[in-house]
């Protein structure tokens, strides 16, 4: 009997004349015996399985006259015309529609004949940015939800396009450059998203749409293709470039506008871990180098990402802000304990921060000079007695120093210098002139280490190596017998040089081990959760 009434149906949509009466029987009779509030009944899995599934493929085979787009009629009068002629349509099966909707009829009528027409008008309209004429366009389909789900979809897919074609654009000044990163980015979420909220009517599938699609270009471009840390990175970057001290300050108002764009594309990155390591790594520059612009932005930027990630996620970065503070009452009980015994503490300083916050690893050994060594011990014996217990390991390879040139008569200059260029241009207060072997020996460098720092003082030219021949120093080139004299006529524009430009030998924004770490990290995670 069902399958008769849907023969039926199918003969009418051939503009054929029948008899309704036996349609409106079985419709009814299974309304009639339709449990309303049980849904397992088995009338229901009849009616679904027999009739409601059938009737579906049935609409959805019926064939009507194809309703051609006029170009000099345009897209509105084109969707009147198909919406009246399904509405008409839908009236001559309306006895046979007691449960389904006829919306839901129109709707998939238009979806299958004539939604691709409409979509590639509408991506001309957002190319061309003609917002007002997708306003009135839009009007049209409010009733129709299946069909704004399909228009959805395409807008996800027109928004992601964009994203890509942008970033492949700026793809090689951003590797360099992260403030063209995040400002390409920041500029396509904030068009869009007046978009949505001007045109769309801040619609929930349309602002879904955004996100993932501003959510995968972020994750899936180009530069991601070459490296997937690269937008965490470029961020983390872009974050330290910002927290950086420079000529131009930075006014409270500016840093909360570009602190919600960094949080609103931190939102979308997948790897928030490599962030926070990258992110670590480029704070304890900061705070070591005395760069960062203020403490006050350093605790507003960790703020945010609390925000977002849990307190948790901030534990380190908080521990190091902590280790600051304390490092300021620190130095002043150390000059008070160094007065009390009568110890040299001229212009000095020391961090001390946290081994399990710090990302920091410990340097290779050196032997420190005299002046050097005294200094230190004289500090951890203080350590000590306030500390019991705890080890404090030096990172050479951060700290700095000044150093004064007094041998020149018209100029006495005041270099700025890492610790390795301290430590060998200090042995020439005992002799001008040394072989690399002799350096070697009395530095207890290791050879990379010494080739690097001997190159930035020899670039410098505070030292020169007549061997060279003005050539780079290299571990092919190296012979233990080459001989480093001081120059004894130097001569600078400035009376404070900073020397402390590539020398050290371990940048601390070198990321090269970062995957690694992070990749063991996710894995203990996983066995410890298991």
């Amino acid at each position: 009997m069902t399958l008769a009434c849907l023969n039926l149906i199918n003969i009418e949509s051939q503009y054929t004349s029948i008899d309704v009466k036996l349609i409106k029987n079985m419709t009814k009779f299974y309304s009639n015996k339709i449990d309303v509030n049980n849904n397992n009944s088995i009338t229901i899995d009849l009616y679904q399985k027999f009739f409601q599934s059938q009737l579906e493929k049935v609409i959805e085979n019926i064939s009507y006259p194809m309703i051609f787009y006029d170009e000099q009629e345009g897209i509105y009068k084109y969707i009147d015309k198909v919406i009246s002629y399904l509405n008409e349509e839908a009236n001559c099966i309306g006895p046979y529609l007691s449960i389904f909707e006829k919306q839901s009829f129109i709707e998939q009528i238009f979806i299958r004949d004539s939604l691709s027409i409409v979509i590639n008008k509408i991506e001309m309209i957002l190319k061309k940015q003609q917002y007002e004429n997708l306003i009135h366009l839009l009007e049209r389909f409010n009733q129709m939800p299946m069909v704004k789900n399909q228009l959805a979809s395409m807008f996800e897919n027109f928004i992601y396009q964009t994203g890509i074609e942008a970033i492949e654009h700026i793809k090689q000044t951003a590797i360099n450059n992260p403030k063209v990163y995040v400002e390409t980015i920041v500029g396509i979420h904030e068009k869009f998203w007046n978009l949505v909220n001007d045109v769309f009517q801040n619609k929930r599938n349309f602002n879904v749409a955004l996100g993932k699609a501003c959510w995968k270009f972020i994750n899936q471009n180009s530069m991601i293709d070459d490296n997937r840390m690269k937008s965490p990175e470029l961020l983390a970057k872009y974050c330290h470039k910002l927290l950086t001290k420079r000529d131009k300050i930075i006014d409270k108002n500016q840093f909360e506008e570009k602190l919600k764009q960094i949080i609103l594309i931190f939102k979308y990155i997948d790897d928030k871990d490599i962030y926070e390591s990258i992110y670590r790594k480029l704070l304890v520059k900061r705070l070591i180098k005395r760069l960062s612009i203020s403490t006050d932005y350093e605790e507003s930027m960790i703020s945010s990402l609390k925000e977002v990630c849990g307190s948790q996620y901030v534990s380190k970065l908080n521990q190091m802000l902590n280790d600051v503070s304390i490092n300021r009452v620190l130095n002043d009980e150390y000059r008070a304990y160094c007065e009390s015994k009568q110890l040299v503490v001229e212009n000095f300083s020391i961090m001390v921060f946290t081994s399990n916050s710090c990302p920091l690893s410990a340097s290779s050994n050196i032997v420190l000079p005299n002046e050097i060594q005294l200094r230190y011990d004289n500090f951890t014996q203080f350590y000590a007695q306030r500390h019991n217990g705890r080890k404090l390991t030096c990172l050479y390879e951060y700290c700095t120093g000044e150093l004064e040139i007094n041998f020149i008569k018209q100029k006495n200059y005041i270099i700025e210098v890492s610790m390795y260029q301290m430590v060998i241009l200090l042995i020439f207060n005992n002799s001008l002139e040394w072989t690399i072997e002799e350096i070697h020996n009395k530095t207890g460098m290791n050879i990379d280490v010494l080739i690097l720092v001997l190159n930035s003082l020899l670039k410098s030219h505070l030292l020169i190596c007549a061997q060279l021949n003005n050539k780079d120093l290299t571990e092919t080139n190296i012979d233990t017998n080459y001989k480093i004299q001081l120059v004894n006529n130097y001569q600078s524009d400035k009376i404070q040089v900073n020397l402390d430009i590539e020398a050290n030998p371990k940048e601390i924004t070198t990321l090269g081990n970062v995957q690694t770490v992070i990749d063991d990290d996710r894995k203990m995670t996983i066995e410890v959760t298991i």
